[in-house]
């Protein structure tokens, strides 16, 4: 598949965060912590989901998404890095780039 290695660390990032969400309870928590502090964690996976999610628009070349909260940083070098690094290689490129 083409966008598989962006797909695969926004689907690990998402797996992540739905463990690390119940963990945040500090009174009625049932289960074992796995991370000594969950918040910040969520709060890592939050920024980098926010902008691997942007970086998957452009790299498909669908609308980018909309920040409603205008407090939240959005880092445009590293979307446009995450855009270099992601995108997959036509066939083409690969004998132009052997050549």
């Amino acid at each position: 598949m083409k966008y598989q290695a962006i797909r695969t660390i926004i689907k690990s990032l998402s797996d992540e965060q739905r463990v690390l969400k119940p963990q945040r309870k500090t009174t009625h928590f049932k289960g074992i912590r796995t991370v000594s502090d969950p918040a910040y964690r969520i709060y890592q996976n939050r920024f980098q989901l926010r902008h691997l999610f942007m970086a998957y628009a452009m790299i498909k070349g669908k609308p980018v998404p909309v920040i409603k909260n205008e407090q939240k940083v959005i880092n445009t070098r590293l979307i446009e890095q995450m855009v270099k690094d992601y995108t997959p290689i036509e066939p083409t490129e690969v004998i132009e780039q052997s050549a």
